[in-house]
Parts: structure tokens; C-alpha cells; sequence
């Protein structure tokens, strides 16, 4: 038997860090849902989803319409999906999309709030039982996740939740965290806890037991990049073996960081793009000491056609003193500049300096552009 299982899809995200690219990108992002299901129809026999399946619980109807249909087709094909409400999908909103009684014409959706078996039946040979609770904010209390229901004589228990694994979460979300104990998960008799919430895939091991986060698939930014992988586990009774399936085609993220010290213009977009291959949205970081010739906005010019988003960040940068000193000495426009915020940075106090260098670079940027547009 053989269980894909993910999580924190995020459906629906606005995705609003990407300027003009942000429409496409969220269509691109909720289009992976038929691909996830095309996989899980070849490779398994049990689809689980563990939360934050939506970004939101009232996602736009199209696209909810859309993810039931593609559960029917899972259904038509003899593959059973369970669905687990998340907290950014969460089930207790009176406009949730999970109110509709249409989900359950296509998968299992788990509506209770504190754990409770929501399968129980033969899956390709063997008897499977699985446990799941919704995500439930402040309704679920810490008790009631302590109480997992044993995993009856004879079957391969699964554990389906959206939750803090082993974590103490201390402050303002103590009520609406949902802690769950591995140790309590091994005591109950599962074999393999399909768990969400965390976006990095983490697999950790107790006894007989594999328990999984996924991660996040398809990336939703740039310090959240996404895996472009998910995990499937195959049961020979109640042993597991887990493997990592690549999902291809996603059009992923890049965040570089690149030590410019003594590179040209065109030596850094070629080191950029090797890098960063396979990527669409990228995000590059420019550190060490900038040449006068090097130019942030250029590299990003020079990058854009083969790239959906590119942005440069050059905070980091700092300008030769050498070249300084030269351009200093000029008789132009920004050899006066220079020399007058040169000025400034020795007058300046240290809580000052960052400020005024910034706008050392930027000045130096503006009267490079304003020389090349002539």
C-alpha cells in the first residue's frame, strides 16, 4: 500500500511580493493541484493532505470548485483522499469552504475537533486506520490531543494532523497551537503520522514509527522556497518505507547571495545564471566591494529576459575606497557629488554612516543611468 501525503499548498496565497509577475505567479502556484493529483493516481492509494490546503478558510468558489473535481477524479480512480483543515483554512468559520456538503461527495474530510477515527477499511490488502482531528484554533484543547485512539489489533495505524510536533510554543498562541507528543503517538500504535504545518520537510523516527512533514511544495517566496518534492510511503503491514518523489515543472524560487568583489558586470549575470538554473523568480544579494563600472540595475537588466521576477538587493555592498578617492578628484558633476558626501561620512556619526553611504550608491547609480541614457 502506498500513501502520498503533503501539505500547507496554500492555495489561493495573493503572493504579493513579486510586483507585476504576483497574478501569474498565483495562477501558476494553484495550478499544480491537477499535477498533484495526476501523481497520486500513478503512484498511490491514498492521497492524505494535512492542512492549509487554502491559504484562507473562504477561498474564491472557482478555485475550491475546481480542487473537488479534482478529488472526484481521484475518487474515479480508486484512490481515497483525506483532507485535514489547517489553520489558515480552518473549519470553524461560518464562511468556510469545508461548510459545503459537496466535499464530502469526493474525499474525507475531517470535520471533528478533538482526534477520532476517520477511515477505517481495506486499502489494497490491507486493514488501514486512520486517526485525524481539524484544526481547530482555541476549540481543541491540549488534553484532548493526548488522547489519540489506539490503533486497533491487526491494522496500520496513520496519524493525519496539522500541528506543532514536540514543540512548546510559549506567548499569545499557547491556546490556538496544537502540540501533539511523539511519545503519545508511539504509545497509540501508529505506524506513520502524516503531519502539516511546518513548511520544511522534516522525518523523524521512533520504534516502528515515521513520523513526516512534507513541507511546502511549490515555494510561496523567496524565504519560503518550496521543496519541489513530496514524500510517499510504502507499507508492507505496518512497516514503512519512506521515498521522495520530484514533482516537475514547478516554476521554483532563487535566493543567491554573490561576493562582487573585483567581478565585472558580465562575469556576475553569468555566475547568477548558472546558479540559479531551473529557477523562474530570483533573488539576487550583492555583497563585498562594488567597482564604479559595476552597475545592481544593470545586472538586473541583463537578467530580466531570462527570468519571470527578478529583483537585486545591494544593501550589503560597500564602494572601493580607492575609486573613490579617484572619482573624487574629478572635475564633474560626480566628482563634486563625491567629494561632498565623502565629506559627510567623516562628520557623520556612526548611527549616521549607513544612511549616508546608502545614498552615496544611489547617487553614483542615478548619475551612471543618467550617462548611459545619453
Amino acid at each position: 500500500m502506498r500513501l502520498m501525503h503533503i501539505a500547507d499548498l496554500h492555495l489561493g496565497a495573493p503572493l504579493g511580493n513579486l510586483g507585476d509577475s504576483a497574478r501569474h505567479r498565483c495562477k501558476e502556484r494553484d495550478s499544480i493541484f491537477p499535477r498533484i493529483v495526476d501523481a497520486a493516481i500513478e503512484k498511490a492509494d491514498i492521497l492524505i493532505i494535512s492542512g492549509d490546503l487554502f491559504d484562507r478558510h473562504d477561498p474564491d468558489e472557482a478555485l475550491a470548485g475546481m480542487v473537488r473535481s479534482e478529488l472526484r477524479r481521484l475518487k474515479d480512480n480508486k484512490v481515497l483522499a483525506l483532507v485535514v483543515p489547517g489553520n489558515h483554512d480552518e473549519i470553524t468559520y461560518t464562511r468556510s469552504t469545508y461548510k459545503d456538503l459537496s466535499w464530502d461527495d469526493c474525499c474525507k474530510l475531517v470535520r471533528t475537533p478533538t482526534p477520532w477515527p476517520a477511515f477505517r477499511g481495506d486499502v489494497a490488502g490491507l486493514d488501514v486506520y486512520v486517526c485525524s482531528c481539524a484544526y481547530t484554533g482555541g476549540v481543541t484543547r491540549r488534553e484532548d490531543l493526548k488522547d489519540l485512539k489506539r490503533v486497533p489489533d491487526g491494522a496500520v495505524g496513520i496519524l493525519a494532523m496539522h500541528c506543532s510536533l514536540d514543540m512548546d510554543l510559549p506567548g499569545a498562541d499557547e491556546d490556538r497551537a496544537m502540540k501533539v507528543s511523539s511519545k503519545d503517538i508511539e504509545a497509540s500504535g501508529y505506524s506513520y503520522a502524516a503531519l502539516g504545518h511546518i513548511h520544511k520537510p522534516i522525518v523523524r523516527t521512533s520504534g516502528k514509527l515515521t513520523m513526516v512533514y512534507p513541507g511546502l511544495l511549490d515555494g510561496m517566496g523567496f524565504n519560503d522556497i518550496g521543496t519541489g518534492r513530496y514524500p510517499i510511503a510504502e507499507f508492507n503491514g505496518s512497516d514503512v518505507r519512506l521515498s521522495w518523489e520530484d514533482m516537475p515543472g514547478l516554476a521554483g524560487y532563487s535566493a543567491l547571495e554573490l561576493d562582487i568583489t573585483g567581478m565585472a558586470p558580465e562575469d556576475a549575470a553569468s555566475r547568477v545564471r548558472s546558479k540559479a538554473q531551473g529557477a523562474a523568480y530570483l533573488l539576487v544579494r550583492l555583497t563585498g566591494t562594488m567597482q564604479a563600472s559595476f552597475s545592481p540595475i544593470g545586472l538586473r537588466s541583463a537578467l530580466a529576459p531570462y527570468f519571470s521576477f527578478v529583483q537585486v538587493e545591494s544593501d550589503a555592498l560597500h564602494l572601493d575606497p580607492f575609486e573613490l578617492d579617484n572619482m573624487a578628484k574629478e572635475n564633474t558633476l560626480r566628482g563634486s557629488f563625491t567629494r561632498r558626501m565623502l565629506g559627510r561620512l567623516e562628520s557623520c556619526g556612526e548611527e549616521e554612516k549607513g544612511l549616508v553611504e546608502a545614498a552615496l550608491k544611489k547617487g553614483l547609480e542615478a548619475l551612471r543611468q543618467e550617462v548611459q541614457g545619453r
